[in-house]
């Protein structure tokens, strides 16, 4: 039998190899692999990542297991699965950016509760359709949806009112009209003709509402993307129907870490990462100081890395596991 240090030695020979990946062979992971080596103000830590995969491993069995079930039970989302259900996905994570704020945030009150964040964008959808009865869902209404309903649907409990709600409007109308002009009118036909592939789904949805859903910016002279939230979008569809039905893809795990602000503040407290002094002392400045400008070169690095360390995390741990416990390969 090999050792431990041997198979860790192929391991690594491999993912040399793995250089020479093309932007087209997977966008995002070539961004992020890019970026890491190019960042001047967010390192990796190689080592830590090994360590932590290797912890990781040895205690798998006594991590609660993930249940895609998780994706129903939380109490904002539809219980329920079927094509209206994809219809409230893309709806949800078309308007899902977007919701902090430096005092008050965006609030909804629904049942006698308020909400803010994601809960709040939940929460104002489901008001609409079960309190006030319309059809915010369905792309023959929000195609022409207008400012005063806007208002009224995302009405806040507080003075702050939802964000870009005029460019929100703008997305809506271009989504509905191409869901109604290309797929009928249902975001579930859109799906279909992917054929079971999260690789080509990521694209047709990248490529068909670019407006919406463009995530990509300028780094180092080349285009780099992260495709946040069209891939949390085929992540929600894929957990929702439990990996079944229009669910299924045979390609799942094409899709990447999602680059949010939350997962980064992880990452560094796990010493997987690290920021320069410069960066840090911009990020302790947030509320007073200079900002940490969208699709910035330090944003764009912060994000990067955090993709490239979270996919090593992942290969190390399918690694480790495999020396442990030997399972079935498993290739991107």
């Amino acid at each position: 039998l090999a050792s431990k240090e041997s198979l860790l030695r192929v391991y690594m020979e491999e993912e040399q190899k793995k250089n020479t990946m093309k932007a087209e062979d997977h966008p995002v992971l070539w961004s992020a692999e890019f970026i890491s080596k190019k960042a001047k103000h967010v390192s990796i830590n190689n080592e830590g990542i090994n360590t932590l995969a290797e912890k990781m491993a040895r205690e798998s069995l006594s991590v609660p297991t993930f249940k895609l079930a998780n994706w129903h039970e939380f109490f904002l989302h539809p219980k329920e699965a079927n094509s209206d259900t994809v219809d409230w996905i893309f709806f949800i994570d078309t308007m899902n950016f977007c919701f902090w704020a430096d005092d008050e945030f965006f609030t909804v009150n629904y049942n006698g509760q308020n909400y803010t964040g994601y809960e709040s964008l939940c929460a104002a959808t489901n008001r609409a359709i079960y309190e006030y009865n319309i059809p915010l869902t369905d792309p023959n209404y929000f195609s022409q949806i207008t400012m005063e309903d806007m208002h009224k649907i995302f009405k806040s409990e507080t003075s702050r009112s939802i964000s870009d709600i005029e460019r929100r409007r703008d997305m809506l109308h271009t989504a509905g009209k191409i869901l109604i002009e290309k797929y009928n009118g249902k975001f579930s036909n859109l799906v279909l003709s992917a054929n079971k592939s999260a690789k080509t789904l990521l694209d047709i949805i990248t490529k068909t509402f670019s407006y919406v859903y463009d995530d990509s910016c300028i780094y180092d002279n080349h285009t780099v993307r992260f495709d946040k939230r069209a891939q949390i979008l085929i992540a929600d569809i894929w957990a929702c129907f439990d990996g079944k039905d229009i669910g299924e893809f045979h390609d799942i795990d094409y899709i990447t870490m999602f680059a949010d602000y939350r997962v980064p503040q992880t990452l560094l407290f796990m010493n997987l990462m690290s920021y320069d002094s410069y960066l840090l002392d911009i990020i302790k400045q947030q509320d007073t100081g200079e900002k940490i400008a969208s699709k910035s070169e330090l944003e764009s690095e912060i994000r990067g890395c955090s993709i490239w360390v979270v996919e090593q995390l992942k290969r190390q741990l399918l690694l480790h596991l495999q020396i442990l416990s030997p399972v079935p390969e498993i290739e991107r």
